[in-house]
Parts: structure tokens; C-alpha cells; sequence
């Protein structure tokens, strides 16, 4: 529990303040990464609870699968374009 608390603990910190937008998408990936492995290491707790269609693995697993599709895919330029990332 307490490894889950100091996950969310550091994505709440890297999303407070004032950013420019570049600085912005790098703290969400961040924090997403963050955020995922806290829900991860709460579904271990869980137990097979984690691997069911309904409550907390399905939770999970869709803030993840958000998460890699709107943070991960691609890139936001400056001037709000998006851009797929290559390599």
C-alpha cells in the first residue's frame, strides 16, 4: 500500500504548477507511468480480482489503455498538431 501511495504521491507532483504545453505532455507520460504501476501494485494485492471483466481491473486496465493512447501514440506539437512519433 504504501509503495501504491508514494506512485500516486509523485504523479500528483509532477502535474502541479505552471507549464508550458511541451512540459505539460512530459508530466502526464510521467505521471501515467506513475499512476500505472500504482495500479498494478494494488491489483497484486487484489489477487485474481485484478484479472475479472468488472471492478477494479477493468479500472485499471482502461486508465492504462487511455493512457498509452492518448499519451504515448503520438506526439502534440506546439501549435496543437498532432503528430505521429517515429522511431
Amino acid at each position: 500500500m504504501a509503495q501504491a501511495a508514494t506512485e500516486q504521491t509523485m504523479a500528483e507532483s509532477l502535474l502541479e504548477g505552471p507549464m508550458e504545453l511541451p512540459e505539460v505532455l512530459t508530466a502526464s507520460s510521467r505521471a501515467s507511468r506513475h499512476l500505472t504501476s500504482a495500479d498494478r501494485t494494488l491489483l497484486r494485492l487484489f489477487g485474481a480480482s485484478g484479472f475479472l471483466d468488472v471492478g477494479p481491473g477493468q479500472v485499471a486496465y482502461l486508465s492504462e489503455l487511455i493512457a498509452d493512447a492518448y499519451l504515448e501514440s503520438g506526439t502534440v506539437d506546439v501549435k496543437g498538431g498532432h503528430s505521429d512519433r517515429v522511431g
